[in-house]
C-alpha cells in the first residue's frame, strides 16, 4: 500500500477491509466486533491463554507487564505534547496470503506520522523476521522497544 493511500485517522475510526493487506482498528468500535474478530482469529478457545515459546501467550487486547510499562511511558510523552495519540494492538498487517503481523502500537506522533513500535523482553526469530518484513513493505517507521536498565532503548526498521 502506498503511503498516498492510507486514509487519514481519527479516534474511532475502524478501516477493515477484506482483502487489504492493512487492517486497522482504533479504538471505539464496538465490543461485539472485536469478539467477531478475536473468535475468528482464534478459534471457540479465544478467551483461554495459550502457551508459545517463552511463555504464555495473552488474550488480544491485553497487555503483558512490559507493555503496561511502555504504555504508562507514552502516556507520559502524550501528557507532555512529544506524541498526540497511541493504540494498544490497533493495526493487523497482512504480509503474504496467511500470514499477519499485529504490532503491539501504533503511534501518532505530534507532527501526525505513524510509527509501530513492538516492544520486546526478548526477540524470537520469527517476531524479528515479521517486523523486517513489514518495514520493507509498509510506509511506517517501524521500531522496536527494549527496557534495559530502566531505560527504553529503540532498535528503528526501516
Amino acid at each position: 500500500m502506498q503511503a498516498t493511500g492510507l486514509p487519514m485517522l481519527q479516534a474511532g475510526v475502524s478501516l477493515e477491509q477484506e482483502g487489504s493487506d492493512l487492517l486497522l482498528g482504533v479504538p471505539g468500535h464496538t465490543q461485539e466486533a472485536s469478539s467477531q474478530a478475536i473468535e475468528q482469529a482464534w478459534g471457540s478457545g479465544a478467551g483461554m491463554n495459550r502457551h508459545y515459546g517463552r511463555g504464555v501467550r495473552r488474550k488480544p487486547g491485553e497487555m503483558n507487564g512490559l507493555e503496561t510499562d511502555y504504555a504508562n511511558y507514552l502516556t507520559g510523552l502524550q501528557h507532555a505534547g512529544q506524541i498526540i495519540s497511541f493504540y494498544f494492538e490497533g493495526i493487523k498487517l497482512r504480509l503474504a496470503p496467511s500470514t499477519f503481523y499485529s504490532p503491539d502500537f501504533l503511534v501518532m506522533m505530534s507532527d501526525q506520522s505513524l510509527e509501530i513500535h513492538e516492544v520486546k523482553g526478548f526477540w524470537e526469530d520469527d517476531a524479528r523476521v515479521k517486523i523486517k518484513v513489514a518495514a520493507e513493505k509498509f510506509p511506517f517507521k517501524f521500531k522496536a522497544i527494549k527496557k534495559i536498565k530502566g531505560q527504553w532503548i529503540e532498535e528503528i526498521f526501516e
